[in-house]
């Protein structure tokens, strides 16, 4: 292992003074890995612009939530169809409507889309981003705000739905992304507001047929009163009962996620290009730069500048293609 780092890296007098590294054909390969992961990095960003590629992105970003939580040592979240279905409802109205923001331009809130779905929750939360292009960083500018890592550590949420949805942001293609959180309701206090509600229809049936007007807000409203106590956050309190006993019901009947996660190797790689991207073009960069150091240390007349000007022209040119993905594929996510 020592020789063949000093063959490739160190230019000696047993390589003529030219480290193997930046020989031509060397050069040629490296500079070719380089390339084939930039135009990857562009392919995949297309891809992710898909839909057929939206279950991926939301099985990776729980994983990456789920991580967090365990790392917290908070209890997992699994995924819920019809919470994901209340993301994709508010994802799509995000862009039909053209807005980025928890209300939109309507007034809507997104509990709206809670109930829209049919999801009765107990506790509910929402975090939104824009600009997806790596799983990682949607994760890291969510955990990076008070607002979202309170979202994601939630110790009263169980369940989870994420959501994407392809339209503009500030006039340019982009890619939403909806996470929503919540707890269910107890089965029994459903029934109990189903039960209410078949008192309301008759009630209004029985006030039709004797052509009075019924006024004030419904029984079940007045049950169930949604508090916000953030910008990304809302309970729902329960007229009379200590909402604390209600929660311990349901955190009795918590299902676990998969072992393993939802998403599987190849996705969580797929759906983070840049780290992959960046990592490659960093261990490349730094071995190149380690073998033209080497020429620091032997006498100038010893010195090929014909190598030197190969190492040097392709650290300009690694260089050039991260300021390149970084300003015009890796958008920054924004968060709301």
């Amino acid at each position: 292992m020592k020789r063949i780092v000093k063959k490739y890296f160190i230019a000696h007098k047993d390589n003529d003074h030219k480290p193997h590294i930046l020989h031509g054909k060397a050069i040629a390969v490296m500079i070719g890995i380089v390339l084939l992961l930039f135009f990857y990095a562009i392919i995949q960003h297309a891809i992710v612009t898909g839909t057929n590629f939206a279950a991926v992105i939301s099985s990776v970003l729980v994983d990456l939530a789920n991580g967090d939580r365990e790392s917290n040592s908070i209890r997992t979240l699994t995924i819920n169809p019809v919470l994901a279905e209340a993301a994709q409802l508010k994802a799509n109205d995000m862009v039909l409507k053209n807005y980025f923001a928890h209300t939109s331009p309507d007034g809507i809130t997104p509990w709206h889309w809670f109930r829209e779905a049919g999801y009765d929750f107990l506790y509910a939360g929402e975090n939104l981003a824009v600009n997806f292009s790596d799983s990682i960083d949607v994760e890291r500018a969510w955990m990076n705000s008070p607002l979202h890592r309170e979202n994601i550590l939630g110790k009263n949420f169980s369940e989870i739905g994420i959501a994407t949805a392809q339209g503009l942001y500030k006039g340019r293609p982009t890619t939403f992304v909806v996470q929503f959180f919540g707890s269910p309701l107890p089965k029994e206090i459903i029934e109990a507001k189903k039960e209410i509600k078949k008192e309301e229809a008759k009630s209004i049936a029985i006030a039709e047929e004797q052509k009075t007007n019924v006024l004030g807000s419904s029984a079940s409203e007045e049950l169930f009163d949604i508090v916000e106590s953030s910008e990304t956050f809302a309970a729902v309190d329960l007229n009379g009962e200590p909402l604390s006993d209600v929660m311990n019901t349901v955190k009795e009947n918590m299902p676990s996620p998969p072992a393993g996660g939802y998403a599987s190797f190849f996705d969580t790689i797929t759906t983070a290009p840049k780290r992959i991207v960046y990592a490659v073009y960093g261990i490349i960069a730094l071995l190149v730069a380690f073998a033209l150091s080497s020429y620091f240390v032997i006498e100038i007349k010893r010195r090929h500048m014909r190598h030197i000007a190969y190492g040097a022209g392709t650290l300009m040119f690694i260089t050039l293609l991260f300021f390149f993905s970084r300003i015009f594929i890796y958008a920054k996510v924004f968060v709301q």
